[in-house]
């Protein structure tokens, strides 16, 4: 269980049959409690017609603001809000969460991979763990590939880990855009990664083979992390996947799976990671998402960081009242999407339409926890939206960057009237807390 202070700052290499696997966990053929085995499995399903609609979560929650996004990017060692559990027992973690990784031609073109990462690449490697979603296999017996299939090389995703990322989910639409070798090469690739300290889940070398998941152990804490995707564009090489159709049916099963799996790892703090099946370039969030993410969230998952819409949506830190401590607490948190950190979907601005619909897949943040163990509890210290932007240099090489005023004072007049209206409607994003 995590929880927030109220009033805080507001954020296939084939692997080895040895210790270097990550452990796995079944998924159950029909949705009953299951059993955890040495091999437990998802099932290879299909849609399931006439299902039931999750329960509504009891209670109408109540809604509050949180802090706005801040217009200057946030450096390690911030100053902290002052709150009753002020004997935090130390170390503290740190953990950042970025969008989608993708590999566009304008992109994969770039002759230094590294330039993508150069200026966040001190608060990126500052922190304990950086999650982002990778949305391309790593298939170097293949060319690199741009939209509707994507593939990259090794030294692409290694830019990102060189850049700060430690911890990826492999599973979403474009996992097995290369078929099952593109699969078991990205497997093999990340399995050989994972030696000097780099972590994945999403993808498997088995068939039909279990839920893959990792239990991280990093400055005293222990993460448990899983990552799945409701979408794909074809159902090629689909055994090779962590996939959980979106069907009510299936999401319950996997709901008792998740409350099998905490029961079965104690950990500090449970992460999943989620491409949903809804529309992309948009905003809004089902109820029906909502609910589905409250049920994980009752089922021992900590933290929700979902994807795919590949623009910037909502988050939500749930609130309980705390009687022991007479506070109100955050014991979970949710990112609904986090939009794109690397694309070349906004290659070319338009200069004339800041609002329109494509030209938020080029905005987002990096979402940066801050956690904290105090008399048994973890809860969240800190919540840290950064606002980053994607920038096309002079050199047409795109790179991500700080999203503040003074990126935008260094523009031309007509630049900086574009990026000055992009940076008033990514503020809109101010968080909501749900209280129950």
């Amino acid at each position: 269980m995590i929880a927030v202070l109220y009033g805080a700052c507001t954020s296939f290499p084939v692997k080895p049959p040895d210790d270097t696997i990550p452990s796995e966990v079944e998924i159950p053929a029909e949705p009953e409690l299951p059993e955890i085995t040495e091999t437990p499995r998802i099932p290879d399903a299909t849609t399931v017609p006439g299902i039931s609609e999750l329960p509504e979560i009891a209670d109408t929650p109540e809604i509050s603001e949180t802090p706005r996004i801040p217009d200057t990017a946030p450096v390690p060692g911030i100053s902290e809000t002052p709150h009753i559990l002020d004997t935090a027992e130390t170390p503290e973690l740190l953990i950042t969460f970025a969008g989608d990784i993708m590999a566009h031609d304008v992109n994969f073109k770039m002759k230094d991979y590294n330039m993508i990462y150069d200026e966040l690449r001190g608060l990126l490697t500052s922190d304990n763990l950086t999650f982002g979603n990778l949305e391309a296999p790593v298939a170097s017996s293949r060319p690199y590939e741009t939209y509707p299939t994507f593939n990259i090389h090794g030294p692409y995703a290694q830019a990102a880990i060189d850049g700060g990322f430690d911890v990826f989910s492999l599973a979403n639409n474009h996992t097995n855009d290369q078929g099952a070798r593109g699969i078991q090469e990205t497997y093999q690739w990340f399995s050989e990664k994972r030696k000097s300290g780099v972590y994945s889940a999403g993808i498997k070398n088995q068939a039909n083979g279990p839920l893959t998941y990792e239990v991280i152990e990093t400055n005293t804490w222990t993460i448990l992390f899983a990552a799945v995707t409701e979408i794909l564009n074809a159902s090629t090489a689909k055994e090779f996947i962590d996939y959980i159709p979106p069907e009510q049916a299936y999401r319950t099963n996997f709901i008792a799976t998740i409350r099998a799996l905490r029961a079965a790892h104690p950990c500090d703090v449970f992460i999943l990671g989620v491409h949903i099946y809804e529309d992309e370039y948009k905003d809004y969030i089902s109820d029906r998402r909502k609910q589905f993410f409250h049920a994980l969230l009752d089922a021992g998952v900590d933290i929700v960081w979902a994807s795919h819409p590949h623009v910037m949506q909502e988050w939500e830190q749930i609130d309980t009242k705390n009687a022991l401590i007479n506070e109100r607490i955050t014991n979970k948190f949710i990112m609904y999407s986090m939009g794109n950190f690397i694309s070349g979907q906004r290659y070319r601005i338009d200069k004339a339409h800041p609002e329109a619909p494509r030209e938020y897949t080029g905005d987002s943040i990096l979402m940066q926890l801050r956690l904290a163990k105090v008399q048994g509890h973890v809860y969240i210290k800190e919540i840290i939206p950064v606002l980053i932007t994607n920038y096309v240099d002079i050199y047409g090489n795109i790179v991500v960057k700080f999203f503040t005023k003074q990126f935008i004072e260094r523009q031309n007049t007509e630049i900086a009237a574009y990026y000055s209206k992009r940076m008033e409607l990514m503020q809109k994003y101010q968080g909501i807390t749900t209280v129950k």
